[in-house]
């Protein structure tokens, strides 16, 4: 059997709901539901749990949810049309985490997930919980997974938007951040790595750059510049289905959450 499969990869901001009161949920909700996705990967969803993501939900019309909750308060979730099977929640050396399930879309087609929000500090942490997901992903069953989230990393293909290095050293927080440990260079080693293991980040392969932080809520010191967080990435055999991906940046976006959402079109999928 084969499908089409739009995922939306989208961080929003603290829960959804300003300190100062301000609560953005609704119109998330409504603008979710305008791209009828199969799957919608949220992270930072603060003051969550299930039964309220699964509320949430709702809103898009998904009936399936699977959740993820965060020591740091920085909760994971996964809505989908189809069912979802959890396989593992990887917490252990992990600052927020990782959720891995599969979509079981009938008796012969599952496509692997794994939400993730990785360490927002370094980026010799951010690699380590990358190994920790790749290979946990190697005792599964599943071949063809999607890896989808704030990764908070940045990859070597966009490297001229982030030249000179001078951007990243406003800050000792900064610089910690996204530099290598002597702060002489960009660290892409996270993205790198999941690339190696046979991962295809899927707006490279739509030839574009746009960065899915700032937005105009500018909340966030540690989005200095226009970079790409958030990602879509996806084994060979899936990257070969994929029709296109962007970061959604628009006037709608600009002002639900510190980040844009990220889509990713799949036409005639057919999964193991």
């Amino acid at each position: 059997m084969t499908i089409d499969f739009k995922i939306v990869v989208y961080n929003i901001f603290e829960g959804g709901v300003d300190t100062f009161g301000s609560d953005r949920l609704n119109a998330i909700a409504t603008y979710l539901k305008s791209l009828n996705p199969t799957v919608v990967i949220l992270t930072e969803l603060n003051r969550f749990d299930h039964l309220q993501l699964s509320n949430f939900a709702k809103q898009w019309n998904h009936s399936h949810t699977t959740f993820l909750h965060a020591s740091t308060g920085f909760h994971l979730g996964i809505s989908s049309a189809f069912p979802l099977i959890e396989l593992a929640q990887l917490k252990h050396d992990m600052h927020h985490g990782a959720l891995l399930i599969y979509v079981q879309v009938n008796d012969q087609t599952k496509i692997g997930l794994v939400a993730t929000h990785l360490n927002p500090f370094s980026a010799t942490a951010r690699t380590i919980e990358a190994k920790l997901i790749t290979d946990q992903l190697k005792k599964q069953d599943l071949k063809d997974w999607i890896i989808g989230g704030d990764l908070n990393s940045l990859a070597e293909c966009d490297y001229v938007h982030y030249e000179p290095i001078t951007k990243f050293t406003i800050t000792d927080k900064l610089k910690a951040k996204f530099l290598t440990s002597d702060f002489k260079l960009v660290d892409y080693t996270t993205i790198n790595h999941l690339m190696h293991e046979g991962y295809i980040d899927t707006i490279q392969e739509s030839n574009q750059f746009t960065p899915s932080v700032p937005t105009r809520l500018e909340v966030d010191p540690m989005h200095a510049l226009p970079m790409r967080l958030d990602y879509i990435l996806v084994t060979k055999a899936l990257s070969s289905k994929l029709i296109k991906a962007n970061v959604l940046n628009n006037e709608t976006t600009a002002i639900l959450s510190d980040h844009y959402p990220v889509i990713g079109f799949f036409s005639h999928l057919k999964c193991r």
